[in-house]
């Protein structure tokens, strides 16, 4: 019999809790979750780990009901961020978005170009524009680049570098 009333003594502060706290620490793992179902198992789950673990004088702290709610909703996080895959009932239709279609001839490849550099009119000389658009679109090397354009690797490194610094002042100004 002493374990039964220890129990409903429990219970009954546990009870006293909910009515006090239920609705202040049910918003507030709403706050954290931003979802009413989730919110309301941590809330259950705040409930039972209190009835079964804290001592009688913490079932009716506030501070530490909210304090143990936040633990809860973080273990809850990272359990779903350890298992991130989730199951639903009828998979979405969503239709395929179109992707524009990349230029593989080089007659497209030059228009791809052409158009690419008149929409950004950065000051360029035109070895330069070659060299920054071998690497960027092609993704040629350095070395790649010296070879097909005749100049050394490091001369390929600074227009580069150049190049890169032209289009920031030139997009930070638009």
């Amino acid at each position: 019999m002493p374990d039964t009333e220890h129990f409903n003594r429990r219970l009954k502060l546990v009870e006293q809790s909910i009515d006090r706290y239920g609705n202040y620490l049910q918003g507030y793992l709403y706050f954290l979750t931003k979802q009413w179902q989730d919110a309301e198992t941590l809330f259950d789950d705040l409930f039972i780990y209190a009835l079964n673990k804290l001592p009688e004088e913490k079932l009716t702290h506030i501070g530490i009901l909210r304090r143990r709610a936040f633990h809860m909703y973080v273990d809850s996080y990272r359990r779903k961020k350890r298992n991130p895959v989730t199951t639903v009932e009828e998979l979405p239709d969503s239709p395929c978005l179109a992707h524009p279609e990349e230029p593989f001839s080089p007659e497209a490849d030059k228009k791809f170009k052409e158009s690419f550099f008149s929409d950004y009119p950065v000051d360029l000389k035109p070895l330069q524009k070659e060299a920054l658009w071998l690497y960027a679109r092609h993704g040629y090397t350095y070395q790649e680049i010296a070879r097909i354009l005749g100049k050394s690797p490091s001369t390929i490194g600074d227009w580069i570098t150049l190049s890169r610094k032209k289009f920031a002042e030139h997009l930070n100004q638009a």
